[in-house]
């Protein structure tokens, strides 16, 4: 169809029924991210903010090291816990791909899951900790 890979990315987390999150970033800050409604439903998760800096545990910190990662269209991946990129208490794991834009100066970084609880389950554990929780009257 002719689109970028930016754009066939975000329609692949418009699209997907996996969680996902699109980071577009240059050098060491994110210039851009899409974060999928199914990646919104996971309790306590921080949006990724424009300007923001990229964590330094995360795959996309080191790949953007080298300029030369961006500038040849290189790729990379691994794995990394979703509190790196999202903050919150949930555990588990994303899969993190990257590809290098180019003449853009820019990097792509698709997050998908790799081993992530159900939201809905995170939703229950929480509800049945509150009904255990003691209440006294004063």
């Amino acid at each position: 169809c002719g689109t970028s890979l930016t754009a066939t990315a975000i329609r692949y987390a418009q699209r997907t029924p996996e969680p996902t999150a699109i980071i577009v970033s240059i050098g060491d800050k994110v210039d851009y991210c899409f974060m999928s409604d199914e990646l919104r439903e996971y309790p306590g998760l921080s949006w990724v903010k424009k300007g923001s800096y990229i964590p330094r545990n995360s795959v996309t910190y080191t790949f953007n090291k080298d300029n030369d990662n961006v500038r040849f269209a290189r790729q990379d991946a691994g794995t990394v816990d979703l509190s790196t990129w999202f903050g919150g208490d949930t555990e588990g794991k994303l899969y993190e791909e990257i590809v290098g834009l180019g003449g853009y100066g820019k990097t792509l970084t698709i997050l998908t899951p790799s081993d992530l609880p159900d939201p809905e389950e995170l939703e229950e554990d929480a509800e049945l900790e509150e009904s255990w929780a003691p209440r006294f009257k004063r």
